[in-house]
């Protein structure tokens, strides 16, 4: 399949025996999205929807919820203390959290570009949230060329990702590690940030003093366009609702270019047939009646 945007990986940490309790149904995370070619400014909402299986494998699944961007679900679930997600672009589950890492050991996160990145444990403590002590592993990537830089993220029992813990203002901080192309595609490149999370048990709000809420996308506002299936391998249906029309399609690669223009349109479905297309992720836009609607697309 074909590389994924976006969004986020899920780094869940562990200290020896300590049972995590991920995945709860009121798990909610909210990130702010800024950037991209097509000028991204909103709050992306990321939640636990329900139980499901996949590949034999029972499991949750994680919804995003924007009102410009629809991103592919996630599928994850919680083992021995690590956390797997299906990974499209492998057709296998891969492991993204290991909590039964020590400062100086490794872990490899697969990429939907097809290879493995390499992280390095390099402090496990606690920090404090409100009135409650959470666990922290700090992961830092291994550069595998001179020039690249040694990125470090802030991993919160039972939270995930928040980007760097003494940062008032975290770049680039997101769910899901094998997601990173978020924060360097697509032509000027986006800015994907940890802003809060809630649960039934736990709130942390430190960046914009947000309140989830109040971030909840307003249906009135959003272009509802439809794309089946998603991932793809030979064609996608793009669909728009009833009193709505499609009157432009683009694919864009990570690099920004376009790789596919339909113009002139007038149309509530269309076919788009994309099976000459290397596997990896694109970018879809889709011009309406209504407004702009933009979709990462994965192929296979």
């Amino acid at each position: 399949m074909k590389k994924l945007i976006l969004f986020i990986c899920f780094y869940i940490f562990s200290i020896t025996a300590h049972a995590q309790t991920w995945f709860a149904p009121d798990d909610q995370w909210t990130f702010h999205l800024t950037g991209g070619f097509a000028g991204f400014n909103e709050y992306l909402k990321t939640k636990v929807e329900k139980d499901t299986v996949v590949e034999n494998q029972s499991c949750k699944k994680i919804i995003f919820e924007g009102q410009n961007l629809t991103l592919t679900p996630r599928f994850v679930y919680e083992q021995d203390n690590r956390v797997y997600t299906y990974h499209y672009g492998a057709n296998a589950w891969k492991v993204i959290y290991d909590f039964n890492l020590v400062v100086g050991d490794t872990i490899h996160i697969y990429k939907y570009a097809g290879y493995e990145v390499p992280f390095k444990v390099v402090l496990i403590d606690e920090v404090t949230i409100g009135n409650t002590s959470v666990k922290r592993q700090q992961i830092e990537r291994i550069p595998n060329a001179p020039n690249q830089t040694a990125q470090t993220y802030d991993i919160l029992e039972g939270i995930g990702n928040i980007g760097q813990y003494n940062n008032p203002d975290p770049q680039c901080s997101f769910l899901f590690t094998d997601e990173v192309p978020f924060c360097n595609s697509f032509v000027d490149g986006f800015d994907l940030r940890f802003i809060c999370f809630s649960s039934n048990n736990l709130g942390y709000a430190p960046y914009s003093g947000c309140t989830v809420s109040a971030l909840a996308p307003d249906p009135s506002v959003a272009v509802t366009v439809q794309v089946i299936p998603n991932p793809a391998t030979d064609f996608l249906q793009v669909r728009t609702t009833a009193g709505n029309t499609i009157t432009a399609l683009h694919i864009f690669d990570v690099q920004g270019t376009e790789i596919l223009n339909y113009g002139q349109l007038n149309c509530v479905s269309f076919d788009m047939h994309i099976g000459h297309l290397p596997t990896g992720m694109y970018m879809l836009v889709a011009d309406t009646k209504d407004g702009r609607s933009t979709q990462l697309v994965i192929t296979n």
